[in-house]
């Protein structure tokens, strides 16, 4: 491992590259290299070469120092590599992507825009130096070749003795800056060996001045999945997944002023799209790993894929939920004949005790639900199947959680067609995708609150999914509770379909208006899952029709004599609204004695219909007539 921190003029001009054992900026010589090039030696028109053998010249006439010599030679192969290396990935990044390198991921989660934009200024920047330093040393040289004209009769004796004597130094401090090189690159390549499993922090993270280090930021799985590994996901499960149905939404179309496409995922047996990863992955197993059994760690729909296709296949299987998980789900899993165990609060809790019992216990495969690459490339089916569904299609908006659907979707049709536009879409109470996008590398998040979106509640993005799906994304947005609850609402009435929060934000995002250029073009929206449950599902659809102004609550002062809540029912009914509930208060109404607070609940068809219920009480309070005496707590605005 040799540092690049010298000059240019020190380094043979060689570019600076990320070395593959730590990552960090600089040069990686392996022991091998350095011994096949002692004898060939640096050469060509390496500065450092020519530096180091007239250094070693003006010592007595010696020859270089073995050390620098091999660390030099190493230097230029390594040069020739590298350059060999850029050119081959230049290549592939313009095969893959055209000509754009945006948002492209390297293994240690740097972005290549910025990586390069960087190097190239950090290159101009030492260049000039370099440049200043020699003209600095000519002109000194000038001034000292005068100095020795002038002298040379008087002092030629004691010039030579002089010189001699430096050059004796210079080859000493030579040879010792040498060995010491040596001796640095070999202690480092060693440290570099031990922890070649970890890469140093990114170097946005650096310059935010994150002290991150390489062990807390997860590395991706290699190699990562590709279009073929998507293609041959498809063929192989499609025996146990049916193809499932994609549909025109005319009132969610008209509404978002957009063809807007559905893709019915809910209809597979499970309720989900996870079967498609699971069973791929369930495939892959090797007759060894199938006899051991499978353990997974899932809080619903990944534990319900792998539960219901290992048995299918004769595989045992160990599903870890939490204790927080539905009950309705953790049952479901037992009756598809999975071995269900309960522990922890959080599914970190449930696959910690996993990868301890079961993986590490007993040897079994731990399937993870979003970040494995068969998993990706299982989900990554949907993406085949929407453009083959869809004529034309211009737009895929993707409910994003640890990123593997999106992944795939993304190698999927973008491969198909490039000019298709990806966009992600999180609840805005867990947008680690987005944060993952800033950074350059899985950022690890704290949920700001309980989402509706509780599938997609992933605190980490999958570094795997990350490498492969972010520079194919071209849009990430979020979406609120509200806008959340709101789809779930408008898929019942419209389109007679019950999608839990998470398989409903593709659809929130395209309804509330956070995506550019939509107006006009065809856009396809997966509808993820549909497990949800039922009394979580009252409580979505009753906060849905108070965020579409369809439920109200307000209260009124009138008087407690007989006949004063009647006539208020009265006015409600006259204008066309449904009270839901009804309460009147006496205590807390202290100044009438004889009057009543009275907090209603109604129904009503929407904004416009409510205002107009508030511009009646209005009048009716202006008129003092005693039916209403005045507003109460609870006031319509």
């Amino acid at each position: 491992h040799v540092s690049m921190k010298a000059p240019r003029a020190a380094r043979g001009g060689l570019a600076r590259r990320a070395c593959r054992a730590c990552r960090r900026q600089s040069v990686f010589v392996s022991a091998s290299s350095s011994s096949e090039t002692a004898e060939t030696g640096a050469g060509g028109d390496d500065p450092s070469s020519s530096s180091s053998s007239s250094s070693s010249a003006g010592g007595g006439g010696g020859n270089p120092s073995d050390d620098a010599k091999k660390i030099f030679a190493a230097m230029d192969l390594a040069a020739k590599e590298l350059v060999e290396s850029a050119n081959n990935s230049k290549k592939v990044t313009e095969a893959g992507n055209g000509s754009s390198t945006r948002g492209m991921i390297l293994p240690d989660g740097e972005i290549i825009k910025k990586t390069s934009e960087r190097l190239k200024d950090e290159e101009t920047s030492e260049s000039n130096e370099d440049e200043e330093a020699a003209d600095k040393t000519t002109s000194k040289k000038k001034d000292d070749d005068k100095s020795d004209d002038n002298t040379a009769s008087s002092s030629s004796s004691s010039s030579s003795s002089s010189s001699s004597s430096s050059s004796d130094d210079e080859a000493k401090s030579s040879s010792s800056e040498a060995k010491s090189a040596s001796s640095e690159a070999k202690d480092t390549k060693e440290k570099a060996s031990t922890n070649s499993s970890s890469s140093s922090s990114s170097s946005s993270s650096e310059k935010k001045g994150e002290s991150a280090s390489a062990s807390e930021i997860p590395q991706p799985q290699t190699p990562l999945p590709t279009f073929e590994t998507v293609s041959t996901a498809a063929f192989r499960i499609r025996n146990g997944i049916r193809r499932t149905r994609t549909s025109r939404s005319e009132a969610l179309s008209e509404l978002a002023e957009c063809n807007l496409f559905l893709k019915h995922e809910h209809d597979l047996p499970t309720g989900s799209f996870k079967e498609r990863g699971a069973r791929n992955a369930l495939l892959c197993l090797t007759d060894e790993q199938r006899a051991k059994g499978v353990t997974c760690a899932s809080a619903g729909n990944h534990a319900l894929a792998v539960a219901k296709h290992a048995v299918d296949l004769g595989i045992t299987a160990n599903v870890v939920m939490p204790t927080t998980a539905p009950l309705t789900k953790s049952s479901r899993c037992a009756q598809k004949g999975a071995n269900v165990v309960l522990h922890g609060e959080t599914i970190a809790d449930a696959a910690l005790y996993a990868k301890e019992h079961y993986v590490e216990g007993k040897g079994m495969t731990y399937i993870n639900g979003f970040d494995d690459p068969a998993i990706i490339a299982g989900a990554g089916t949907v993406g085949l199947e929407l453009v083959e569904d869809v004529e034309n299609l211009d737009v895929i908006v993707v409910p994003t959680g640890g990123g593997g659907l999106l992944a795939g979707i993304c190698l999927a049709a973008k491969t198909i067609k490039p000019s298709i536009r990806i966009i992600a879409v999180e609840a805005e109470r867990m947008p680690s995708f987005s944060e993952a996008m800033k950074a350059g590398h899985p950022v690890k998040l704290k949920l700001t609150g309980a989402t509706l979106a509780d599938g997609l509640a992933v605190p980490c993005v999958g570094p795997t999914s990350l490498a492969v799906a972010a520079p194919l994304v071209d849009e990430c947005v979020t979406v609120t509770e509200n806008d959340i609850a709101i789809a779930v609402l408008r898929l019942m009435e419209t389109e007679h379909v019950v999608q839990e929060g998470a398989g409903a934000v593709g659809v929130a995002a395209v309804l509330a208006g956070v995506i550019s250029d939509i107006k006009g073009k065809n856009v396809a929206v997966p509808l993820c899952g549909g497990n949800i449950d039922t009394t979580v599902l009252g409580r979505v659809i009753d906060r849905a029709l108070v965020s579409d102004e369809r439920l109200a609550r307000f209260s009124v002062v009138v008087s407690d004599r007989p006949g004063g809540i009647a006539r208020l029912t009265r006015i409600v009914a006259d204008a066309g609204a449904s009270i839901k509930e009804i309460e009147h208060e006496r205590a807390w109404q202290q100044e009438d004695l004889y009057a009543v607070e009275v907090i209603l609940t109604v129904e009503v068809r929407g904004g416009d219909h409510l205002r107009e219920l508030r511009d009646t009480f209005n009048e009716i309070i202006a008129n003092n007539d005693g039916t209403i005496i005045s507003w109460g707590s609870y006031r319509v605005e």
